[in-house]
């Protein structure tokens, strides 16, 4: 069975303006749905071919599973970071920009990258773990239900939540073409949980307030939040309460 997707640009192609209150959830993704397919036509779950097409080697050359977090030292930062600008000139080759030209996708920033070192530094992550999603794919679905299994992909489903809850919900895939190989990330979303995971994103994530995240959550799936100002209202809600505790 082929598996169809509306690949959607980040935020644009959601409706969805960051930073601001003006689109409700009455719209929701549909009428932007309607127009990627319209714009875009159907597409499908990239192709393993595809995919090594896309993929891109390290400099280091090792086994990126074997360079873990307390061992990266500002060699490694600088070849990483070296790679990312070639990245992205290799994904402008005419055949392989033809496979992401109309799709979303992005390779990670230079400062989105230190963050995560900075982050993982004292962890038992490996640097492969760690560059999860140097290249990212993401997806929105009307449903999950859609998605197929893919042998070539391994699978992460979160459509329950975290085990650390911070209202996050998705489906993730990884492509990983070797060892030696930067992993490829795709995201998968629901409709719904879309405008979640940006408000999230934009509001939780970025300002260390993600353990609010699950309780923000539930009153979202209780339909009591429409926009991006009620989410920042349940946001300031909670910080007060947590703080008076």
């Amino acid at each position: 069975m082929r598996t169809f997707f509306v690949f959607s640009i980040f935020y644009a192609g959601l409706g969805v303006k960051p930073g601001s209150g003006e689109c409700s959830r009455s719209k929701n993704l549909t009428h932007s749905a309607a127009a990627m397919y319209n714009i875009f036509g159907e597409y499908i779950m990239l192709s393993e071919r595809e995919l090594d097409s896309i993929s891109f080697e390290s400099s280091l050359n090792r086994n990126l599973r074997k360079i873990s977090a307390k061992n990266i030292d500002s060699a490694v930062i600088d070849t990483v970071l070296r790679d990312l600008v070639e990245y992205r000139r290799f994904l402008t080759d005419e055949n392989r920009y033809s496979i992401i030209k109309n799709i979303s996708y992005r390779i990670k920033s230079k400062e989105s990258l230190l963050f995560k070192f900075e982050r993982y530094k004292d962890s038992d992550r490996d640097l492969k773990g760690i560059l999860n999603d140097l290249m990212g794919i993401r997806m929105i679905v009307p449903d999950y239900r859609q998605l197929d299994n893919y042998d070539y992909l391994r699978k992460v489903d979160m459509t329950g939540g975290k085990l650390r809850d911070d209202g996050y919900r998705g489906i993730h895939f990884y492509y990983l073409k070797s060892p030696t190989y930067y992993q490829i990330e795709i995201q998968v979303w629901s409709e719904h949980d879309a405008i979640f995971n940006i408000w999230a994103h934009d509001y939780l994530y970025k300002t260390g307030n993600d353990s609010l995240g699950g309780l923000i959550r539930n009153r979202y799936d209780r339909d009591e939040l429409k926009n991006a100002d009620d989410f920042n209202a349940a946001l300031e809600t909670l910080k007060g309460a947590k703080s008076n505790e």
